[in-house]
């Protein structure tokens, strides 16, 4: 007798290779202009490449957003199509190419500015592990993040686990300037401690 899973993981196969349920993977870059907000490429189902995808804006409603499709220019100046979508399709692979849009757009304005976040430390003092700190930001409250010192450098370290392919974090910042600006603040604690 076949279990739930089982029966689930027949279904969603079955599915997959009749190609009822859409395997959507976005490849958006924001790049802001005055008609679009950025560009990139949709794989559908892991079969179909679509390049040349555009998030736009709308000129008749301002602060709404469509997708603008590859094409191509006729003989008559004019641009046709080269593919179209159901507008199921369609729908979805908005919602996924905008949320990818804005979310670099939110990245990279949010770096400008200073992150809020806490920090509760703990010296350690041995000769490389210096301190041993937790980080408290948007709500989530990061323990055992370590202050290390190796050859002269300061280096933050962020909850790991061992792999075969060496040690990966677990839990840690997405943003270079965020890991930057806690690696500053872990430093500046630590050494003004002494």
């Amino acid at each position: 007798m076949r279990s739930e899973w089982q029966k689930a993981f027949e279904t969603i196969k079955q599915e997959l290779i009749g190609g009822a349920v859409e395997q959507i993977q976005v490849e958006a870059r924001y790049e802001e202009t005055d008609t679009q907000m950025g560009f990139g490429s949709v794989i559908v189902n892991q079969m179909i490449k679509i390049t040349g995808v555009r998030l736009m804006k709308s000129k008749e409603n301002p602060g709404e957003y469509f997708l603008s499709l590859p094409g191509r220019k006729g003989e008559n100046q004019k641009y046709y199509s080269v593919c179209s979508l159901t507008p199921e399709l369609q729908q979805r692979i908005l919602e996924k190419f905008a949320l990818e849009i804005f979310r670099q757009m939110a990245e990279k304005h949010t770096k400008r500015g200073a992150y809020d976040f806490e920090i509760s430390l703990k010296r350690i003092d041995q000769e490389v592990l210096k301190a041993i700190a937790q980080v408290t930001i948007a709500g989530v409250t990061i323990y055992n993040v370590k202050l290390l010192q190796v050859r002269e450098v300061y280096q933050c370290f962020f909850p790991q686990h061992s792999s075969k392919d060496g040690y990966r974090d677990i839990v840690y910042p997405i943003y270079g300037e965020l890991r930057k600006q806690i690696t500053e603040r872990l430093i500046q604690e630590y050494e003004t401690g002494r």
